[in-house]
């Protein structure tokens, strides 16, 4: 694995308390890109979270940690079962419900609303 240098966001977010809003819609973008290109190959990755993305030495957002992210969910396949973290969790995840890529925009929304 590449070395990540900025350390993850979580960290980040705890040396700068008061991040601005150019740095946040900067990482924001960066994580809406990488997400994207996850579901065009058919990833889910299930658990978005500070902790999960790496910044690289110049800033640039690293998605990591795929180890319950689910593969193969191309054309309308979908999903049950609780994995992730549950602050993070989405509604349909947590009821039990089948679930697709949503599952990682509302991780995105979660982990945007914190910082």
């Amino acid at each position: 694995m590449e070395l990540a240098r900025g350390g993850s966001i979580s960290g980040y977010l705890k040396k700068t308390p008061k991040v601005d809003i150019l740095s946040i819609t900067f990482l924001a973008a960066e994580i809406v890109c990488g997400i994207q290109f996850l579901h065009s190959k058919g990833i889910v990755h299930s658990d978005i979270k500070p902790g999960n993305i790496l910044l690289s030495h110049d800033g640039h957002v690293k998605i990591t940690d795929f180890g319950i992210a689910l593969h193969e969910m191309l054309g309308g396949v979908t999903a049950s079962g609780r994995c992730g973290s549950a602050k993070y969790m989405a509604r349909e995840m947590l009821q039990g419900r089948q679930y697709s890529y949503g599952v990682d925009w509302f991780t995105f929304g979660v982990t945007l609303y914190r910082c």
